[in-house]
């Protein structure tokens, strides 16, 4: 049987961390669940118990909220951190963004809380290095495209800065992207329904909302490239782009329903967000990597599982867990280039980006750092969409082949 997963639940009103057990006494044969009154007692816990995440309040005598999770970043930084609180202020937000992982507004859904940490863990323990657990815990920001995150900055400083303009600029960037949908998608705006599209969240969002966080509080980051450098990073975003609308036209092709084609699209864009993510924070163990890969000709699958004892894939789906992007655009990260590990007989998001990954490799968009993947034809096969993959790859060539073909 395996352990239970150990729970630490911060706040300085005992009452309600009375009404927060109550409510969670349903899910005690599956979380060893810990209570302490503000954030000195929390720390005195932590020196003692091994917590698989923490749940805290924001507003608390002496230490808050986001300084508790400040110093839990770094003392035990593998540890999930979610903000559980009533205050919803700009504050509060400029405080919470880059210290937690996800935000959930008082009163919650006790179900979705706890669906929502044991994903988070369950995402956690498909990485067996203690390393990358951390590095990835540890990730506020994900690095973006120089000439863009210049262009997004000076925008926001300008007196007439459009929203529009904006949103267009952060469609360009996966970094950016993912951060915002991180952001859009919490609690703290109580919005109905998920949102998917970057530009769609910048707008709703707007500039005063916008401006305070990237200018001040540094939601976004640029990415700092070394000469030597094996990474491209304009050639990793020209892919994610790429295989982001591949995946969109596959969707809307196939007559699939809006919110899966808006998954889809979002999944293709930050399906390799893992090989971002080792590339920006461990450069000379990626650069080996991508060497091993040209002087072997092996995967780069393959590679990253002997340099990291694990996959981008599963180092992507982490992150994107712990900041609580929608489950089917997880899936479709982590799986994508082993669909059938899932057992799933519709069209998903999961299906789009596999194909659309494996298609676009074989146009002149293919991932230069990448060996090009194969589409699992057996499982396409199971699950009743060969019949589509001519009409698809059709659709995929004459977009990204269009240009070749004209010159």
């Amino acid at each position: 049987m395996a352990a239970l997963r150990t729970i630490l639940f911060v706040d300085d009103e005992p009452n309600i961390l009375s009404a927060i057990r109550r409510a969670l006494r349903t899910f005690r044969d599956q979380w060893n669940m810990l209570f302490a009154e503000g954030a000195e007692a929390a720390l005195a816990i932590l020196k003692k118990r091994k917590v698989d995440a923490i749940v805290t309040d924001m507003k608390m005598p002496g230490i808050n909220g986001a300084q508790l999770l400040n110093v839990i970043q770094e003392r035990h930084p593998d540890v999930i951190r979610i903000i559980l609180s009533g205050q919803s202020d700009e504050e509060s937000l400029q405080q919470s963004v880059t210290r937690s992982h996800q935000f959930f507004s008082k009163p919650c859904d006790p179900t979705e809380l706890f669906r929502t940490v044991h994903r988070s863990c369950v995402l956690r323990d498909r990485l067996s290095s203690h390393v990358l657990k951390e590095l990835v815990s540890r990730t506020n920001t994900l690095p973006s495209i120089p000439k863009v995150y210049s262009q997004v900055v000076d925008e926001l400083n300008s007196p007439s800065a459009c929203v529009r303009t904006v949103a267009e600029l952060i469609s360009q960037d996966v970094a950016m992207s993912t951060k915002l949908l991180q952001l859009i998608n919490s609690s703290f705006f109580s919005l109905k329904g998920r949102i998917e599209s970057p530009a769609q969240a910048a707008a709703l969002l707007g500039i005063n909302v916008l401006r305070p966080i990237v200018l001040t509080v540094g939601i976004f980051s640029q990415f700092h490239v070394r000469d030597e450098n094996a990474f491209s990073l304009e050639g990793f975003s020209e892919h994610s782009l790429a295989v982001g609308k591949a995946a969109e036209l596959i969707a809307r092709d196939f007559g699939a329903p809006k919110q899966v084609i808006d998954d889809s699209q979002m999944a293709g864009l930050i399906h390799d967000v893992g090989q971002l993510l080792l590339a920006s924070r461990l450069p000379d163990e990626y650069d080996r990597c991508h060497h091993a890969v040209l002087d072997s000709g092996q995967g780069f699958g393959v590679a990253e599982r002997q340099f990291f004892g694990t996959s981008s894939s599963d180092i992507g789906a982490h992150l994107l867990g712990l900041w609580g992007l929608p489950q089917p655009i997880v899936e479709a990260v982590a799986y994508h280039h082993n669909p059938s590990e899932i057992d799933t007989r519709t069209f998903t998001p999961l299906l789009a980006v596999h194909i659309a990954n494996s298609l676009v490799n074989e146009t002149p968009m293919a991932n230069p750092i990448e060996c090009r993947p194969e589409i699992d034809s057996q499982w396409i096969e199971e699950i009743g969409f060969a019949e589509n993959l001519p009409a698809w790859r059709d659709l995929v060539f004459t977009t990204f082949c269009k240009d070749t073909s004209d010159e």
